[in-house]
C-alpha cells in the first residue's frame, strides 16, 4: 500500500512538473521569439506575442479569442463568425487568435499545421477577405459608412503557413507596423 502511494505521489509530481514547463502560447516571456528588431516573420512569432503587440490599438472591450479558449472542441467563433464552416479547416489549423465582439475592427491570425496544402491556405485567405471582410462591409454599409469603408480596405497577408487579417478604422498602419508587416 505504501509503495502505491509513493508511486502515485511521484506521478502527480511529474505531471505538475510537465504542466509547469509546457508551452501554453499565452504570452509567457519564454514563448516569444527574440530577434532584436520589430521585423518578425509571422510564421515564427507566437500568436500571443503578436496580440501583445497590437492590443493597444483595439478598443478596451475587444475580445481576443484563442483556439484553446474557443469553446474548446467546437471552435464556434472560428467556424461560424469567420465562416470556416467546413471542418477541414479546423482540422488543418494549428492555432489562431480572432477578435470577437462589436465593431468592424478585426485582428485575425490563423496558423496552419506544417505540411498543409498551400491551396487550402489560399482558400482560407479568400474566406477571410471575400466572405468575412466583404460581409462586414455589406453589414455596415447602411448605417456606418466609415466602418463599411474600413472593412472594404482590409489588409490580408500570408506568411508561410500563417494568414493575418487586419481591419481597423483608425490604426491599420500602426497595427501592421507593430507586427513587422
Amino acid at each position: 500500500m505504501k509503495t502505491k502511494r509513493i508511486i502515485a505521489f511521484l506521478l502527480a509530481a511529474l505531471c505538475l512538473s510537465f504542466a509547469a514547463c509546457s508551452n501554453n502560447d499565452k504570452g509567457d516571456a519564454a514563448d516569444t521569439t527574440a530577434t532584436g528588431t520589430s521585423e518578425v516573420k509571422a510564421e515564427t512569432e507566437t500568436i500571443s506575442g503578436m496580440v501583445d503587440k497590437v492590443k493597444e490599438y483595439y478598443a478596451e472591450g475587444t475580445n481576443f479569442v484563442y483556439k484553446a479558449d474557443d469553446d474548446k472542441e467546437e471552435n464556434m467563433d472560428f467556424m461560424f463568425t469567420y465562416f470556416f464552416e467546413d471542418e477541414k479547416y479546423l482540422a488543418a489549423v494549428e492555432d489562431y487568435v480572432l477578435t470577437v465582439g462589436d465593431g468592424v475592427d478585426t485582428f485575425a491570425v490563423i496558423r496552419f499545421k506544417e505540411g498543409t496544402d498551400k491551396s487550402m491556405i489560399d482558400e482560407a485567405k479568400g474566406i477571410l477577405g471575400d466572405v468575412y471582410a466583404e460581409g462586414l462591409k455589406t453589414t455596415y454599409a447602411p448605417y456606418d459608412p466609415d466602418a463599411a469603408k474600413a472593412a472594404g480596405e482590409y489588409e490580408i497577408k500570408t506568411d508561410g503557413n500563417t494568414v493575418i487579417l487586419v481591419i481597423s478604422m483608425e490604426n491599420k498602419d500602426d497595427i501592421k507596423k507593430a507586427i513587422g508587416w
